[in-house]
């Protein structure tokens, strides 16, 4: 009887277990990321520069885990022309992140926005979008920018010069010290959305520090490495951890790129199709029937009395709903609001991409009680 009793409760628990993670089919969207500059400390004199090194790190730490869609921005014209060339099936991201699938993305280069209004015509693009009208139209593309500032690099605080190769004793050991400051930032907007600062001490090296063997990222000396070495490989998947987090925690965003009929506004009396192209796709994980909403938007809008900044604008212009799905881009109808235009930000209702089923998303919408503008102020970091 008491054996019974046990399997049941842990049948129970590896029920609630199963339910609770999210399935492949539940998967979180794969946010766009920009990997952005990561800074020395203050006053640095060295010659090897260890924002380089944690940077690399980074990189290839988000490319092993395969849970974003790593992006950079173009340093010449051969992006316009990369980008016309045909892509392998063979190198084609996953749809949506999968444990049990890591592959290694390679960095996807984008382009922004140029040509951009001033805002008087953008109050006569759209005069139905007030109050988004009255701040700034975002000129830059929506993803998530990762910036550091490292604070403190100190291969020993007891005084070992640098450069040394001498194995140290079990009497002397160094103690390094390391601690940045690492924020996550909308693009489209330059507003901090989470910001956190990480420490790590470590006096677990029985290599002394060098200089040569930091930069190169090697391991001269077989199994002994220094306390740095310990401190960053400890501060990397403390800073890996946060980012996976908190990007788990926002909704996907995008643009609207272009619209049928020559990009002209839809006019939802008139029976037409109305079909809107997005800069997102399955490499992002999204799904035909996903649902986002649609957004005109007005940055940095300031207060005429004061001056002082009073947050970003968002107006809610209609709801679209995915039909067809492409590597980076994706096909979509208007299911409720029109006048949409190139430029728009469009957000999915959830974290979580590719519902099974599509009831899930059109509840997620009949139930938003959000109001159809709102502001977004300047973000206190979590």
């Amino acid at each position: 009887m008491k054996m019974t009793v046990g399997l049941a409760r842990m049948i129970c628990v590896i029920g609630l277990i199963l339910f609770l993670v999210p399935s492949p089919s539940q998967a979180f969207y794969k946010k766009k990321v920009k990997i952005g500059e990561i800074q020395n400390p203050s006053g640095w004199k060295e010659k090897y520069n260890p924002s380089t090194v944690l940077k690399t790190l980074i990189i290839q730490e988000l490319k092993i885990n395969n849970r974003v869609q790593l992006l950079s921005l173009p340093q010449n014209n051969e992006f316009l022309e990369n980008s016309r060339m045909p892509k392998s099936k063979y190198n084609a991201e996953p749809a949506i992140f999968n444990f049990q699938n890591s592959l290694y993305p390679e960095i996807q280069e984008i382009q922004e926005i140029q040509n951009i209004p001033n805002n008087e015509m953008i109050a006569k693009s759209f005069p139905s979008f007030w109050p988004a009208n009255m701040g700034q139209e975002p000129s830059k593309a929506s993803m998530t920018e990762i910036r550091g500032q490292i604070i403190k690099f100190i291969p020993d605080s007891l005084g070992i010069t640098s450069d040394q190769t001498n194995t140290l004793n079990n009497d002397r050991r160094e103690n390094a010290q390391f601690q940045i400051l690492i924020q996550l930032i909308q693009h489209k907007t330059g507003r901090v959305l989470f910001e956190q600062t990480f420490k790590a001490l470590s006096s677990a090296g029985t290599q002394s520090f060098s200089a040569q063997n930091f930069m190169s990222l090697s391991d001269a000396s077989g199994n002994k490495q220094s306390s740095m070495y310990y401190a960053l490989k400890f501060i990397k998947g403390e800073i890996i951890s946060f980012i996976n987090h908190k990007l788990d925690s926002i909704k996907l965003e995008g643009e609207i790129i272009s619209l049928k009929n020559h990009e002209m506004p839809i006019d939802m009396n008139e029976n037409t199709e109305n079909e809107i192209l997005i800069n997102i796709g399955y490499n992002n994980g999204v799904r035909v029937g996903d649902l986002f909403n649609v957004y005109a938007m007005g940055i940095n809008m300031h207060d005429p009395y004061t001056g002082s900044d009073v947050g970003d604008i968002y107006v809610k212009a209609g709801v679209i709903q995915i039909s067809n799905t492409g590597a980076g881009h994706a096909i979509a109808q208007s299911i409720a609001g029109n006048d949409y235009k190139p430029g728009f930000l469009i957000q999915s209702v959830s974290q979580y991409g590719g519902e099974k089923d599509s009831m899930t998303n059109e509840m997620n919408f009949k139930l938003e009680k959000k109001p159809w503008w709102e502001f977004i102020s300047k973000r206190t970091p979590e």
